[in-house]
């Protein structure tokens, strides 16, 4: 059965495999398209190790591209989707502050304490204001 765009159909409304060359591809399209980019992976163990990149000084884009991390979007919506990983979230970038707080007191150059002290700043810069 053809359609008026000239694609091959079945009776379910489903594309037909076409030929190309000796290779056949099947181009079936599902009823619900998939969202593009990496699939969502919520699990208490990402949410763990995000904390902990964060806890540990690390930014949330440093963090998120290691292997089998989910998209920033992605975390963003679980943010505002749940509360108990809102909370484990606020207190790893409260730690985030301890740690780069630390961290400037035991760095030994000017330059470094300079970056460091505004990336602090920007952080929280209500409690950190220069």
């Amino acid at each position: 059965m053809m359609e008026n765009d000239g694609v091959p159909r079945g009776s379910s409304g489903l594309d037909l495999p076409r030929q190309c060359g000796k290779v056949i591809i099947a181009t079936a399209m599902p009823s619900q398209k998939r969202r593009p980019g990496r699939p969502t992976i919520r699990t208490p163990e990402t949410a763990e190790a995000i904390c902990e990149g964060l806890f540990y000084g690390k930014s949330l884009y440093q963090v998120l591209s290691g292997p089998g991390m989910p998209s920033y979007a992605a975390v963003c919506r679980w943010l505002v989707a749940d509360a108990a990983f809102r909370e484990q979230y606020a207190h790893a970038r409260e730690g985030q502050e301890v740690f780069l707080v630390d961290t400037v007191c035991e760095t030994a150059t000017l330059k470094q304490l300079h970056a460091l002290d505004r990336r602090i700043a920007q952080l929280r810069p209500k409690k950190y204001h220069w």
